[in-house]
């Protein structure tokens, strides 16, 4: 298993810290689109999505809640090596992923001062050299409805390659409101697009 735990690609044995690396066979195969589905295949980590953007890590005990959404999280968040400082812009939706590690315990060297817990690195694919594409169409209990796509178009052999990914998920709420209605819906369209840029063998953007 390769991991950017130390900002640079390792074997997963050679880091030398508690760290949990999810794959993408285990996110396709396992349906993982929610941060609640994930905590269930981390030890140690507990993710409770109260709001439709501002989840709380729970990482070995450690939480990072906080009061004021202006306030630095105990547990980092990165999206693709870049950091996400604030926890109601935590919340994403899990599709077209490479992996997701969770690190364990502090990691202020390499993530900062918010990394007083661990961290949570969400990493997605990027453009590869070949061309190919999926769509996928699924439904289910309380009026669910889930539609996941992506495409990768080479443009210049081994040099530029585009990617393109989106995800569209609903549902009803399951939850009774005593003032009429449901809580706990869903309704959410996300979409990503990364270009990849080799100008040399050993030199990538």
């Amino acid at each position: 298993v390769t991991v950017n735990a130390q900002k640079r690609e390792q074997q997963i044995l050679d880091v030398p810290t508690a760290i949990t690396a999810i794959g993408a066979s285990t996110i396709e195969k396992s349906n993982i689109t929610e941060l609640g589905q994930l905590s269930e295949f981390v030890p140690g980590l507990i993710i409770r999505e109260q709001g439709a953007n501002r989840p709380s890590f729970v990482i070995r005990g450690l939480t990072s809640d906080e009061v004021s959404p202006s306030a630095q999280p105990r547990i980092s968040t990165y999206f693709n090596n870049v950091p996400i400082n604030r926890a109601s812009n935590a919340g994403v939706e899990l599709f077209d992923m490479a992996r997701v590690e969770v690190l364990k315990g502090p990691q202020n060297t390499l993530f900062g001062r918010g990394a007083q817990a661990g961290v949570v690195h969400y990493i997605s694919k990027m453009p590869t050299n070949n061309f190919h594409g999926n769509i996928s169409v699924g439904g289910g209990s309380f009026a669910q409805k889930e539609i996941r796509g992506t495409i990768n178009i080479p443009l210049i052999e081994d040099k530029l390659s585009v990617r393109a990914a989106g995800i569209y998920s609903a549902r009803d709420g399951f939850v009774k409101n005593t003032f009429g209605g449901t809580l706990n819906g869903k309704n959410t369209l996300a979409g990503r697009f990364s270009a990849r840029f080799r100008p040399a063998y050993n030199h990538k953007a």
